[in-house]
């Protein structure tokens, strides 16, 4: 995986709206976006049931891609970028399962 800096994002000053509070990870990742194209590494920042804060040194993301959370590819979500900045993404899970702790999980 590439090296990069990971750019800190302040949060912005507005109430909270998440409906499940998010884990700090720091995970590296794959983004991949179609089949013909080259999948890109990030950094998952942090990441809760519904969706993550996801750091990547490429801008050119597509509005829907698979986040692959593990080596190997078996865990992943399909996701949906809800906002941008910078190199920095906020995604939502399009299928979020009710009991997931894949935060935890991957951390150990």
């Amino acid at each position: 995986m590439p090296n990069y800096r990971l750019q800190m994002v302040e949060e912005p000053a507005f109430p909270e709206r998440r409906k499940s509070s998010r884990q700090v990870i720091q995970l590296n990742a794959i983004i991949e976006r179609a089949p013909n194209l080259v999948p890109l590494s990030c950094v998952i920042v942090d990441m809760s049931v519904m969706g993550a804060r996801i750091s990547t040194p490429n801008a050119a993301l597509p509005n829907e891609f698979t986040l692959l959370l593990s080596r190997d590819g078996p865990v992943r979500r399909n996701c949906k970028v809800v906002w941008r900045r910078d190199f920095t993404v906020g995604v939502q899970f399009l299928h979020p399962t009710q009991s997931d702790d894949t935060a935890s999980r991957l951390r150990q």
